[in-house]
C-alpha cells in the first residue's frame, strides 16, 4: 500500500513538471513610468522561491530604459531615460532531480512618458492670480490657487468647464499630456427686504441669487394712493421688476413708490337755488364763505356767486311775469305785483342784464377782481 502511494505521488509531480510556463505565472505585464523616475519589478510564481535568481536585461529600447540593480536577483530596479517603449526580460534556470532543466521567463513592457506637464488654470468667469504650474507624473498636484468671482462661491477645479472630474491638491498626477483645469462656481444668495414706504405689504422679504431674476414681487397697498412699483431708494432710485437681473452682491432693501389717487369726479354739476349774502354787504356779489378769495367749494373758486334774483335778466321770483299768483279761499286766485321786480318782470337787483356790477371797483373796471370789465367774475356784456 505504501509503495502504491509513492508511485502516485511521483506521477503527479512529473505531470506538473512538464506543464508550460503559463501554468506557473503571468509572465507579461505592462507598466508606465515617467522620464527620470525609477521603479522596481519583482517576479513570483507558484514554483518560484527566494533562492531562484533571474538574469535581467533590456531586450528592446536600451536607450529608453536602464537597469540600476538586480541583474542576478528576483527584483530589478530600472530607470527611465527618455520617452518611448522598452522591453525588460528576466530569465532563470533550475535543474530538476531527474536531470530535466526548467527555464523561467519574465517580461515587462514599459512605456516611458514625459515626467513634467503644464497645468493651466481657467477661472471660468472669475479671476485667478496664478495662470499655471508644472506638475510631475506620479507626484501630487500640490498647491492649487483659489480664484474669486463677485457674487459666487468657488467649488473647486475640474477637468471641464461644465462637468468633468474634480482635481484636488492631494491627488497624484496620472495625465500624459498638458491639462487645463476650470474653476466651478455656485451663485450666492441674497435677502431682499420689501419696505412698503407708508403702505403695507404681505410678503416681507425673499431670497434671490446673483445673475438670476427677482421673480415674483409682492403688491403693497396704501389708502388714497396708487402703487407705482419697487425701487432701490425710498425716493428716486432704479425701478426693479420681476424680470430684472440680480446684480447686487449683498442683501438689499426695495422701497414702494406711490402717487396720490385722483378724487372722484362729481356725477352732476352742482346747482344753487339761492346764494348766501355777504355778511357785511348784502348786495355784494362776493362769496361770503371765502370773501371773494376764490379758494372754497361754495363758489367753486370763482370768488363770486351768480345773481340769486335773476336768470339772464328775468326775475326768477315771478318767472318774468311781473306778478305773483296765489290761491285764496274757495279757489279764488289772488295776484299781486312782484316785489323783486316791481311788476316789470325784470330783475331789479341786476338791472335786467343778468350781471352784477363789481362791488370792488363799482363798475369802473379798474381792478383785478373783475379783470377790468366792471362786472362780476370778469364777464362783459
Amino acid at each position: 500500500m505504501k509503495k502504491r502511494a509513492i508511485c502516485f505521488f511521483l506521477a503527479v509531480w512529473m505531470m506538473i513538471a512538464v506543464l508550460p510556463i503559463s501554468a506557473y505565472a503571468d509572465i507579461s505585464r505592462d507598466a508606465t513610468m515617467a522620464v527620470g523616475s525609477t521603479a522596481e519589478y519583482s517576479h513570483y510564481s507558484s514554483s518560484a522561491s527566494s533562492s531562484k535568481r533571474y538574469s535581467w536585461e533590456v531586450t528592446s529600447g536600451s536607450d529608453i530604459l536602464r537597469i540600476v540593480s538586480g541583474e542576478s536577483g528576483v527584483t530589478v530596479t530600472v530607470e527611465a531615460l527618455k520617452t518611448g517603449k522598452a522591453v525588460l526580460t528576466g530569465t532563470a534556470t533550475r535543474s530538476s532531480s531527474f536531470g530535466r532543466v526548467y527555464h523561467y521567463y519574465h517580461k515587462v513592457t514599459i512605456t516611458v512618458i514625459d515626467s513634467d506637464y503644464r497645468i493651466q488654470f481657467d477661472a471660468n468667469g472669475g479671476k485667478v492670480s496664478t495662470s499655471g504650474k508644472t506638475v510631475s507624473y506620479g507626484e501630487t498636484y500640490g498647491t492649487l490657487p483659489t480664484p474669486t468671482k463677485s457674487g459666487y462661491s468657488f467649488q473647486g477645479w475640474f477637468t471641464k468647464a461644465t462637468g468633468g472630474k474634480e482635481v484636488k491638491s492631494t491627488q497624484k498626477v496620472t495625465i500624459q499630456e498638458d491639462l487645463t483645469l476650470y474653476a466651478h462656481w455656485k451663485a450666492d444668495s441674497y435677502k431682499v427686504t420689501f419696505n412698503p414706504n407708508g403702505g403695507s405689504v404681505g410678503t416681507k422679504s425673499k431670497n434671490v441669487t446673483k445673475d438670476g431674476t427677482y421673480g415674483t414681487l409682492p403688491t403693497p397697498t396704501r389708502s388714497g394712493y396708487t402703487f407705482q412699483g419697487w425701487y432701490t431708494k425710498a425716493s428716486g432710485g432704479t425701478k426693479i421688476t420681476s424680470s430684472t437681473k440680480v446684480t447686487v452682491t449683498a442683501d438689499q432693501t426695495l422701497y414702494a413708490h406711490w402717487t396720490s389717487a385722483p378724487a372722484s369726479a362729481p356725477t352732476s354739476s352742482p346747482t344753487h337755488t339761492s346764494a348766501p349774502k355777504h355778511t357785511s354787504d348784502p348786495d355784494s356779489p362776493f362769496c361770503p364763505t371765502c370773501d371773494g378769495l376764490g379758494d372754497c367749494p361754495n363758489c367753486f373758486g370763482e370768488g363770486e356767486l351768480d345773481c340769486p334774483s335773476c336768470a339772464f335778466g328775468r326775475c326768477t321770483k315771478c318767472g318774468g311775469m311781473g306778478t305773483i299768483m296765489s290761491y285764496g279761499g274757495a279757489g279764488k286766485i289772488n295776484e299781486r305785483t312782484c316785489s323783486s321786480c316791481g311788476g316789470t318782470g325784470d330783475c331789479r337787483k341786476c338791472g335786467g342784464d343778468g350781471y352784477l356790477v363789481c362791488s370792488r371797483c363799482h363798475g369802473h373796471g379798474d381792478c383785478p377782481t373783475c379783470g377790468g370789465t366792471g362786472f362780476k367774475s370778469g364777464r362783459s356784456l
